[in-house]
């Protein structure tokens, strides 16, 4: 492996460590994965999707902080620049993988089903894929993350590198749209305020991780980057 990828790797397992710590305390301690009264999906469930979304968020916030910072802070059509999209397209394709497995949890939490290979749990899937505004806001996060896994290996200007982070910061939306309900007062407010926390965490955390990774292919000159990084974030 090179200096890159064991930066990145090492950066990346501190970050799993600690998020896995705060989870399963939260969920211990704070009896977050408490069996349910009515209707308990099983610990594998009540584990299982509260881990799954920290990973995927903090996949999501690799993702798109680096392609972020790659738009920003690298040169056009550098080494640097395909490096940071290199870095991008892992964690792309890590956000699908975790993100898929996320999906399934969290419609076996909602639905009260158990999991199966009969049609019956297909068709409830794709209800709730299609149907239930939960389930239609994680599935376009989902294809966003499908997309931008590509296109970070398709794409080498910056322009390109542009734009796949819109997408990417797009990509936030339905998760913003899904965290405060939409019956509430202030709901407008409340949605553009979540939108703006989400897109600075992950321009911060994705941005940071990636500066750690990329900073020996810069050859003792990681000053600019960092100065462009720093105004971001």
């Amino acid at each position: 492996m090179t200096l890159l990828q064991n930066r990145f790797l090492a950066a990346n397992l501190v970050a799993i460590s600690g998020l896995l710590v705060a989870i399963m305390f939260g969920l211990v301690l704070g009896g977050g994965a408490d069996p349910l009264q009515f209707s308990d999906p099983g610990p594998i469930v009540r584990f299982g999707t509260p881990i799954a979304k920290g990973l995927m968020n903090l996949a999501m916030a690799m993702a798109i902080g680096t392609m972020v910072l790659a738009a920003f802070a690298a040169n056009d059509k550098s080494a640097v620049l395909r490096k940071l999209l290199n870095l991008s397209a892992i964690s792309a394709a890590a956000w699908v993988l975790i993100g898929s497995a996320h999906f399934l949890l969290s419609f076996i939490s909602v639905s009260g089903a158990s999991f199966s290979l009969e049609p019956s749990f297909s068709q409830g899937l794709l209800v709730y894929a299609t149907e239930i505004e939960l389930g239609i806001s994680f599935g376009l996060n989902l294809l966003a993350a499908l997309a931008i896994a590509t296109l970070a290996l398709m794409v080498s200007s910056l322009t390109g590198t542009a734009l796949t982070a819109t997408l990417g910061l797009a990509s936030l939306i339905p998760l913003a749209l899904i965290g405060h309900a939409a019956g509430t007062e202030n709901h407008s407010l409340a949605v553009n305020s979540l939108l703006m926390h989400l897109v600075g965490i992950v321009i911060w955390v994705g941005g940071l991780i990636a500066l750690f990774s990329i900073r020996p292919e810069l050859q003792g000159n990681s000053k600019p980057m960092a100065l462009r990084y720093s105004s971001l974030a």
